[in-house]
């Protein structure tokens, strides 16, 4: 009966049931489109944010990495003209010169000649070691610094942003921030003098041992100029590295041709100390932050990645050298070919000299490469992604 009836409703009025079932439809498929394009669009806008979060992030990095490079080399050429005077105090030639022109005895005038001969070619390898070393020291300081300074930015909009933060991690952020005077205690320790002046002395012995023998007479050609300066260095390295370490492990002997930041530090501490007559019971935070910074910059540069790093850098240098030495004999007014042109030991070690006052100086930095280096840049990079943590995770 009911079925009956609802049947012929259902007859009567069927053109009116499809019509608003149709619009019933129809709207509820409107409704659920809407709500997917709105929900897909919110998603798709997140995903863009993020796209120009990374890439806001990506060019801060090339910014900083930039802006230290360019850092690093216009510091180590404010600090090449210090270099050049304590090599110039610790291997001058003018005493040995003018008590040559005195005429002194055979014998003596030897020992003068040996001398003068150990003196130069000690002091082109301590200009070698004194401008590549202070260049891996800068950029191992430098973008230390520059790492966790980014990083401390970064912790400061997040506190910022977080107002709800705990109190404990506001002060340990307080307690490893790095102040201004302890950047520039820090960077003031790239002050190099008095390691090169104990590498002088070093590589004048050692030039003295193998150079014995040579006479200032003696013809020299580009072959064996360049054979005799990789030699001394060769032979050099060899005597610093320590028995107990891996030479495989270890190209260069980073850990004694590189000055100890922390030992510097140490120094300087002690010196203070003594000035304000202190008795040592106790350091400053600025002081344990700073022997922090050393340590973790000590500890980089000892590493067997800069190991590598200084001895590309050492052998870049020792190629813009050959190319020194190359432009000097093309001007040779002779007929000969190039690497049968020869000079007197005693004509080239004016030469030796010269090159080494240029190996001192930002024209070399500049066309040397070695402010380029692509495994330095790579280095630096990697040592500043690798700061990606708190100052005080990475330094503890």
């Amino acid at each position: 009966m009911v079925l009956g009836r609802a049947w012929r409703f259902i007859k009567r009025h069927r053109g009116k049931l499809a019509l608003g079932g149709a619009l019933v439809g129809g709207g509820a498929y409107l409704l659920h489109w809407w709500w997917l394009s709105r929900s897909g669009g919110r998603r798709g806008a997140g995903q863009g944010d993020d796209e120009v979060t990374a890439l806001l992030s990506e060019l801060e990095r090339a910014q900083f990495l930039r802006s230290t490079g360019r850092n690093c080399t216009t510091t180590v050429a404010a600090l090449l003209p210090g270099i050049a005077a304590q090599l110039d105090a610790d291997l001058g030639v003018e005493q040995i010169t003018a008590e040559l022109r005195t005429k002194p005895a055979p014998d003596r005038r030897a020992e003068l000649c040996d001398q003068l001969r150990a003196r130069a070619f000690a002091r082109l390898l301590a200009s070698v070691y004194a401008s590549c070393g202070s260049l891996l020291c800068a950029h191992v300081q430098l973008h230390l610094l520059a790492g966790l300074l980014c990083q401390q930015k970064r912790d400061a909009a997040g506190a910022a942003v977080n107002e709800d933060g705990d109190a404990s991690d506001s002060r340990n952020r307080r307690q490893h921030e790095i102040s201004e005077e302890v950047k520039i205690r820090f960077l003031g320790l790239l002050d190099t003098r008095s390691h090169v002046s104990d590498l002088a002395g070093q590589l004048e012995s050692h030039c003295l041992a193998e150079c014995a023998g040579l006479d200032v007479r003696e013809k020299f050609g580009l072959r064996r100029l360049d054979s005799l300066l990789h030699r001394l260095r060769v032979g050099f390295e060899a005597k610093l590295q320590a028995p107990e370490s891996d030479a495989a492990a270890s190209p260069a002997p980073a850990a004694r041709l590189l000055p100890s930041l922390r030992d510097s530090l140490m120094d300087s501490q002690r010196q203070l100390q003594r000035e304000a007559g202190d008795d040592g019971r106790g350091l400053q935070r600025d002081e344990l932050l700073l022997q922090r910074l050393c340590s973790e910059a000590d500890a980089r540069l000892r590493s067997a990645e800069a190991g590598r790093v200084l001895k590309q850098l050492l052998d870049s240098a020792g190629m813009a050298l050959l190319r020194v030495f190359t432009a000097h004999y093309q001007g040779l007014n002779s007929d000969a070919s190039l690497h049968e042109r020869t000079l007197p030991l005693l004509k080239v070690l004016p030469l030796i000299n010269s090159t080494a006052a240029l190996l001192l100086s930002r024209q070399f930095l500049d066309t040397s490469g070695l402010a380029d280096n692509a495994s330095l840049l790579r280095f630096s990079a990697d040592l500043f992604d690798s700061l990606g943590g708190s100052p005080s995770r990475e330094m503890s």
